[in-house]
């Protein structure tokens, strides 16, 4: 479960693992402990590296959850949840955060507070992102969005003469009008690259500058804290030139759910 925390819509997500693994066929226990570690009949320990969502609640979290207070969600009377997402905007620097139960539907969220053009809106993506490769293709289908595909380097970056080149103005009733350009960090299809904030920040200059703050910039960042931790800034400053982003509490930050 996640947070997404966003300019114009703030939600949460977790996503399903991708990540490219390499993995021996053994025989591996079913794994309990928060470490997604356990031992063999040999008292020797494994760790399954898998994915970092094989995590399990330790005692302690699960008490937190029942001694939780709680409420109606839906009439924004459930303190825990108001609590998080109040937290999550803060880390963020962003006006508000909306908690969703995946990071496919909090991409989704933003993806639709964005595109919200009269006519077609088209999106610019990378073309081994996890929202156009392993999000069923919702954009499409869910959003109505289309999709414009931009190869992105061994750096998880689309080149900005790309991106001008993919751009398209509402001058031509034959094309959908770039409304949004999506990034992703770290980058899950190339080894889990972090992209660093000047890059982030020239998109987002890109978008305001040449293209008339017209165009949105939302970042999937399912593991942008390991970025920022990685990078050495906060998550806030890494975000910056953005207007949404995503985050999933159960990559890697130890609060599956």
């Amino acid at each position: 479960h996640d947070v997404l925390s966003s300019r114009q819509i703030t939600t949460s997500s977790s996503f399903p693992s991708t990540e490219r693994t390499r993995t021996t066929t053994t025989s591996i226990e079913p794994l309990s402990s928060f470490s997604s570690s356990s031992k063999n009949n040999n008292n020797s320990k494994i760790t399954d590296l898998r994915s970092d969502t094989l995590t399990s609640p330790t005692p302690s979290m699960l008490q937190t959850a029942l001694r939780a207070p709680t409420g109606d969600d839906v009439l924004s009377e459930d303190p825990t949840v108001l609590s998080l997402e109040a937290y999550a905007a803060s880390l963020f620097d962003k006006p508000s955060a909306l908690f969703v139960p995946a990071g496919t539907m909090g991409n989704l969220c933003a993806i639709l507070s964005h595109c919200h053009y009269n006519k077609s809106s088209e999106m610019i993506m990378g073309k081994h992102s996890h929202i156009n490769l392993y999000e069923g293709g919702g954009y499409a289908n869910l959003a109505g969005v289309s999709g414009k595909l931009v190869e992105e380097d061994e750096d998880g970056k689309m080149d900005v003469e790309d991106l001008r080149d993919a751009f398209r103005r509402d001058d031509d009733d034959h094309y959908a009008k770039t409304v949004l350009v999506a990034l992703e960090n770290t980058h899950n299809m190339l080894g889990g690259v972090a992209v660093e904030k000047g890059y982030v920040d020239g998109i987002g200059r890109l978008a305001k500058d040449e293209w008339g703050g017209e165009v949105k910039i939302h970042i999937d960042g399912a593991r942008i804290f390991n970025a920022a931790i990685s990078l050495g800034v906060s998550v806030g400053e890494l975000c910056e030139g953005a207007d949404s982003v995503t985050f999933c509490l159960s990559k890697g930050l130890g609060a599956p759910m």
